[in-house]
């Protein structure tokens, strides 16, 4: 007499296929989240290194024109700062002769470029300084 008490070949084999595409999908999901996860840690430790870039170039006005490298936060960064242009402001005048850029202050606009990490950020910075009349 045949008894009817255990599992059938067929039914494990599919029990474990489905237990082995169940574990592969965990394993995948897992080395997924890692991947990103570390991008992650990498792009907030560049984010922090540009802000504190940002604020060592906001502290150095007026600001030296060329360039400079070095390690912060353990990343290596090179910055670049190149004049654009230098106009003093505009003034409406009543007449023609006294219209146009011959305003007290001299407005000077740089180009930053900031390499960080193989990252390359380019920023506009200006700089005004009152002119003395002679």
């Amino acid at each position: 007499m045949l008894s009817d008490k255990g599992f059938t070949l067929i039914e494990v084999l599919v029990a474990s296929i489905i237990l082995f595409l169940s574990i592969a999908t965990v394993a995948m999901a897992y080395k997924e989240y890692t991947s990103c996860r570390l991008k992650q840690v990498k792009y907030e430790r560049i984010y922090m290194t540009a802000l504190s870039l940002m604020s060592k170039l906001e502290n150095k006005k007026p600001y030296n024109i060329g360039s400079e490298s070095g390690t912060i936060n353990g990343l290596k960064y090179s910055i670049s700062i190149k004049k654009v242009i230098s106009k003093r402001n505009f003034v409406i005048g009543l007449t023609k002769q006294t219209t146009g850029n011959f305003g007290e202050f001299l407005l000077t606009l740089y180009k930053v470029t900031l390499n960080i990490s193989d990252k390359e950020f380019v920023l506009y910075l200006t700089n005004f300084e009152k002119v003395v009349k002679r």
